[in-house]
């Protein structure tokens, strides 16, 4: 095929820090999307795996969240 949609989304808990000594850190859901940069088969004797190489990139999913800018 000439074109191909290679993206993927999901949703993934993660911990936001404020700064290095936050005594409270705080447990979010954050959305991601990405495209697959790499499929890898690894092919043991006794089984398979395949393993997927994804260039993730965050959401903006409320109107709190930081937009990130360019300089």
């Amino acid at each position: 095929m000439k074109t191909s949609n290679s993206g993927i989304t999901a949703v993934f808990q993660v911990i936001n820090v404020s700064y290095r000594g936050e005594k409270h850190p705080e447990l979010s859901d954050n959305q991601y999307y990405g495209y697959f940069h790499d499929i890898l088969e690894c092919d043991f004797e006794s089984f398979k795996r395949v393993v997927f190489d994804v260039k993730w990139f965050r959401l903006r999913i409320h109107e709190y969240d930081p937009i990130e800018h360019a300089i």
